[in-house]
């Protein structure tokens, strides 16, 4: 499928061009891992079945539309979904990021997923660069216990707690939206994030200046 693929996307590409051996080791890098994390996957979860990949999506949030795409959703064997996100960087991420404002994905493809089922148990990110499925967030309810200290700490949460932070998160995005559509930009400087950030040269904290 790999070199199916590759023909499609790059049919000039030569078997002994330099490109293709590159492409080559790592796609047999990740896809060892990606063998290891599916039996993970039916370690933590039993047999699961795939159900949808990159899933469109669609929600509405007061007046706000926002459409995004999630990668994989898994079908548990007690009939709940399992969302899955793939990611070859560094994850930084724990449930408490959605209600400080500083990570959306997760809460979107949560509410995403209500599109598809009312019965999600949760989400987890497909980490193809440690070859880990540890971290994300979980409700305690719909996962053994085995699966629950297998999981990061913390990130496997009561119904109340979950709901609770999905509920801060929802509020938190709403006012950023606002924001943005009353065309407020305020910078909001970050040691680690400004560190990253494209847009420095076009921020006053960019020039020195808060």
């Amino acid at each position: 499928y790999f070199q199916k693929a590759l023909k499609e996307i790059a049919p000039k590409l030569e078997t002994t061009s330099p490109l293709h051996t590159i492409l080559c080791y790592h796609f047999g890098r990740v896809i060892a891992r990606f063998i290891f994390l599916e039996s993970k996957l039916r370690e933590l979860f039993g047999r699961t079945r795939p159900v949808r990949v990159e899933a469109a999506f669609q929600i509405n949030i007061d007046d706000f539309t926002i459409v995004g795409k999630i990668d994989r959703i898994e079908e548990t064997e007690g009939g709940g979904i399992l969302i899955l996100d793939y990611k070859t960087g560094t994850i930084d991420f724990c449930p408490d990021h959605i209600t400080q404002g500083t990570h959306f994905q997760a809460l979107l493809y949560l509410f995403g997923a209500e599109t598809f089922s009312h019965s999600c148990i949760g989400m987890l990110f497909y980490d193809l660069k440690k070859g880990e499925l540890r971290r994300g967030i979980l409700k305690e309810e719909c996962v053994s216990l085995e699966t629950k200290r297998a999981i990061t700490r913390g990130h496997v949460l009561s119904q109340g707690k979950f709901t609770a932070i999905c509920d801060a998160g929802k509020t938190r995005l709403q006012k950023i939206a606002l924001a943005i559509n009353a065309g407020d930009f305020t910078p909001s400087p970050d040691p680690q994030a400004c560190r990253y950030c494209d847009y420095a040269p076009l921020c006053r904290k960019g020039h020195g200046r808060a």
